[in-house]
């Protein structure tokens, strides 16, 4: 996509604070950090979701993940790391990509739940039940 920041910062072809690249992902300072060294990796395809990520690319995006996620808690001092992607319509960027970024207590990211989640054991079994389907499905 002509117009992808993502697109152009694989290219080169605008500013970013590169922290790993290779032939598949290129990795960059977040620009809005939630803590220090918050990373992102971005494909360098032009990959628009999840679902149009291929497994090699998955793979390296993982990898990459997990050598980012042991420097920015070694490095920055943090307890731990959260890996965390969004995709459909909630993505700021339309073009993969995965944040890695260090956590404390102190930095704590507080999620709400929607109250009308069911977290019944039917319910539970009938929603394992319907993704295994689909999943079986799509083989």
């Amino acid at each position: 996509m002509k117009n992808c920041v993502f697109c152009q910062i694989a290219k080169h072809e605008a500013p970013a604070r590169i922290i790993h690249e290779d032939e598949l992902v290129i990795a960059v300072l977040d620009i809005n950090p939630i803590s220090d060294g918050h990373t992102l990796i971005i494909p360098k395809k032009d990959v628009p979701d999840i679902h149009s990520l291929d497994s090699e690319t998955g793979n390296r995006v993982m990898e990459v993940a997990k050598m980012l996620a042991g420097a920015i808690e070694q490095e920055f001092g943090f307890n731990g790391s959260m890996i965390m992607a969004v995709n459909g319509v909630f993505q700021d960027v339309p073009h993969f990509h995965l944040h890695v970024f260090g956590r404390n207590k102190s930095n704590d990211i507080k999620f709400s739940y929607p109250e009308n989640t069911n977290s019944d054991d039917e319910h539970l079994a009938k929603n394992a039940k319907k993704l295994r389907e689909k999943i079986l499905a799509k083989k």
